[in-house]
């Protein structure tokens, strides 16, 4: 399980980002990870807000994941909120500036999503 405050912040996506956790990084780990994983992803609870060329969502999220193989019944759950920060591209279009995820609880088989183990890695002291 993650850390037990949803104040740690497990990866974080902006259009300006260099590091191998974040943008294309975290993207290319996930679909890695994410091979052979049968996967539901359940988002509610949005909180919006905006000033003038930019707005923020926060959301929170359950992803369950398990194998697509009926007779294993490892699983790998994640309890966690986003937040999500936005640009305005035109009066009708806004675009994602940035995209950041703070896990509050995994239960399961951590060995089951390559993706978050390599990011479990770097955030070893925040597992219990």
């Amino acid at each position: 399980m993650f850390g037990r405050d949803a104040g740690h912040r497990l990866f974080a996506f902006s259009r300006h980002s260099t590091s191998a956790t974040d943008g294309r990084g975290i993207c290319t780990l996930a679909q890695s990870g994410l091979a052979g994983l049968r996967t539901q992803h359940l988002c509610f609870n949005h909180l919006v807000s905006s000033e003038g060329e930019r707005a923020h969502c926060q959301c929170d999220f359950i992803i369950h994941r398990w194998q697509e193989q009926a007779d294993d019944t490892r699983f790998l759950h994640t309890y966690d909120y986003y937040r999500y920060g936005f640009l305005k591209a035109t009066d009708e279009c806004w675009l994602i500036d940035s995209i950041e995820q703070y896990p509050i609880r995994t239960y399961g088989s951590l060995e089951l999503h390559g993706a978050h183990c390599s990011v479990v890695k770097m955030h070893a002291d925040k597992i219990q």
